[in-house]
């Protein structure tokens, strides 16, 4: 397995990405700054799914305070999802909790908050390791589109305006049709 690692002082999330894109790239890049992890899982250099270690970014969370899912149904989504050795994701549409719709909107928003957070690092470490996709992810219910989730953080990134963020809309606007 392939994999490229760097300090994210010196290469942005948002340069690995474009690379991952122009070079139609598929596996995982984990972005570290201390104790916080997220992971976005690439297929031909698209954003597929996005997950984050750090509070109120893991999807459970992110329904919840969406007002999506009620922490009871969350928590026993969880728990036979494990039991079942499926993932959170199917066993939430399963139980009817959301529909495969609702939920795919939902990983959306979340993708777009989590995506504009590492965005905006300027210190932290990144590994993209090419090659498979963990299969929850690979055969997930939910897969990402790509092009409004990246408008929305661009769209921010260019609202925030502050010093270190210009380079980063930079890449998003060059590697893309967008204006």
């Amino acid at each position: 397995m392939n994999s490229i690692t760097g300090d994210l002082a010196v290469m942005p999330v948002t340069d690995v990405l474009q690379w991952a894109e122009l070079c139609g790239k598929t596996g995982t890049l984990l972005v570290v700054n201390d104790n916080v992890e997220k992971r976005v899982h690439l297929r031909r250099g698209k954003v597929l799914f996005v997950s984050s270690s750090k509070t109120g970014e893991r999807l459970g969370e992110f329904l919840q305070r969406s007002g999506r899912v009620d922490i009871e149904r969350i928590r026993a989504a969880l728990i036979e999802a494990r039991n079942m050795n499926i993932t959170f994701t199917q066993r939430l549409v399963g139980m009817r909790y959301v529909s495969p719709s609702g939920l795919g909107n939902a990983v959306a928003e979340n993708a777009k908050e989590i995506l504009l957070d590492v965005a905006r690092w300027n210190r932290g470490r990144f590994e993209f390791s090419e090659g498979q996709l963990p299969p929850d992810v690979a055969e997930g219910p939910v897969s990402l589109d790509n092009e409004p989730i990246l408008d929305a953080v661009i769209i921010q990134l260019t609202r925030d305006r502050s010093g270190s963020l210009k380079r980063n809309v930079a890449f998003f606007v060059s590697g893309s049709q967008r204006p």
